[in-house]
C-alpha cells in the first residue's frame, strides 16, 4: 500500500543525497593543476645500457633531483631518488669524491630534507642507500668515472 507518508519521506531522501553527489564536483574544481617544472639532464650512469642514476637540475627552483633505479628489485623498476639544493651541490660532489677512494666503508649524510642518506664504498665504488619506512632503496655501484658523468664533469 501507498500513503503520502512513504512519498514524502523518499522526497526527504533525494534532497538529503543530492547535495553528497554535487560534493565531488565542487572539490574539483578547487584542484589547480600546474605544469611540472622543466628538468634538465646534468648526467646520466649506465652500466652496459642498464640506467643506474640521472642527475637533473629544476628549471623553477634551481634544486637538483638525484634519481636512481632501485636495486632492491630485480623484475620490476622502481626509481628512487633525493633532492640537493644548488648552494650544497658542489660540496656533495666533493664529499663523494673524497669517499669514493676512501678505504671501503659507510658513511651517513644528513639530507636538507633530513633523510639520512647512506654512501657505502666498496673498490672505490659509491652506492647510494636510503630508508624507506619499513626497507632500504639501494643504488648500483659507480666509480669515480662514472660520478664525474653524473655530475657532468667530463
Amino acid at each position: 500500500m501507498y500513503s503520502i507518508n512513504s512519498h514524502q519521506k523518499t522526497h526527504e531522501m533525494k534532497i538529503l543525497i543530492i547535495p553528497f553527489l554535487l560534493l565531488p564536483l565542487a572539490l574539483a574544481g578547487q584542484i589547480e593543476l600546474k605544469p611540472a617544472p622543466k628538468m634538465n639532464d646534468i648526467g646520466e650512469v649506465r652500466n652496459g645500457g642498464t640506467w643506474i642514476m640521472t642527475l637533473s637540475q629544476s628549471s623553477s627552483d634551481s634544486s637538483y633531483l638525484l634519481a636512481f633505479r632501485n636495486f632492491e628489485y630485480q623484475h620490476i623498476i622502481d626509481v628512487k631518488g633525493f633532492s640537493i639544493d644548488k648552494g650544497n651541490i658542489d660540496s656533495f660532489y666533493y664529499q663523494l669524491k673524497q669517499i669514493i677512494t676512501a678505504a671501503d666503508n659507510n658513511y651517513t649524510m644528513k639530507l636538507p630534507s633530513g633523510q639520512d642518506l647512506s654512501v657505502y664504498v666498496s673498490k672505490q665504488k659509491i652506492s647510494f642507500r636510503i630508508w624507506n619506512v619499513s626497507t632500504w632503496s639501494y643504488s648500483g655501484y659507480i666509480s669515480a668515472k662514472q660520478l664525474d658523468k653524473l655530475f657532468g664533469k667530463l
